[in-house]
């Protein structure tokens, strides 16, 4: 680590979006611990990006705080952290989401948020600085709801809740937070199953490349966002409001 590198935790870092954002701040002199369960995507991830891996759930609270107790151990800091984890489910009626289903993205898209956003907190209040973003989804502003997704639906709504709390506590203390709500990234892993079956939504959204640039230059220049809630399309990111 260079004396002027900056330090980020990508949560979700092994595919998608969250690999992406780990490649393009490595590549801007950050030095990046990137946290997702799949061991040999990170342990590749790493080889091309130098970033540190670390293998974990987000829904296991003791392991993502492993993740910063290794940044700080590392490098004495965490200036950047940012939740890609998620999952995706669609084409289900209410009536008939199980109670796996809802537990399963329930674990992962708030417990596991709420866990980064508590620890983020932990450490960023002390230091008096520090960014956060959540990837949320337009699925969790009231006028982008879909039918056939409530479950997927009520979890990002809770993203977006948690972000904007995050976003008003921080600004106690010099930190910011963001809630960024995509469409669909159409090239991400999560989203190719949803697009084989509705090709009416291709060409829709966006693309992995021009979402990470986006979160990337806001977390490097967060004092530029329009807002904490924000939506990020074709156009970039806008605010929600």
């Amino acid at each position: 680590m260079r004396k002027d590198s900056k330090v980020a935790i990508i949560f979700g870092a092994s595919s998608g979006l969250g690999a992406a954002c780990a490649r393009l701040l490595a590549q801007k002199n950050f030095s990046v611990i990137a946290f997702a369960r799949r061991q040999p995507e990170l342990a590749q991830l790493a080889e091309e990006s130098g970033a540190v891996p670390i293998t974990g759930d987000v829904s296991d609270p003791r392991q993502v705080n492993d993740a910063f107790a290794l940044a700080l151990d590392r490098f004495g800091r965490v200036d950047v952290v940012i939740n890609t984890a998620s999952v995706f489910n669609y084409d289900v009626a209410m009536e008939e989401i199980s109670d796996q289903e809802w537990q399963t993205m329930r674990a992962i898209n708030i417990d596991g948020a709420f866990y980064v956003a508590r620890a983020s907190a932990a450490v960023m209040r002390p230091q008096k600085s520090g960014v956060v973003v959540t990837i949320s989804s337009l699925a969790g502003l009231w006028p982008y709801a879909l039918a056939h997704r409530g479950h997927y639906t009520a979890t990002k709504h809770a993203q977006v809740g948690l972000m904007a709390t995050l976003s008003a506590e921080m600004k106690e203390y010099g930190g910011q937070a963001f809630a960024v709500c995509p469409g669909l990234i159409e090239d991400t892993p999560m989203v190719a199953d949803f697009l084989a079956e509705h090709p009416e939504w291709k060409n829709t959204g966006i693309t992995t490349a021009a979402a990470s640039q986006a979160i990337s230059q806001l977390v490097i220049n967060p004092e530029t966002a329009p807002g904490a809630v924000l939506i990020l399309g074709t156009q970039g990111l806008q605010s929600a409001d």
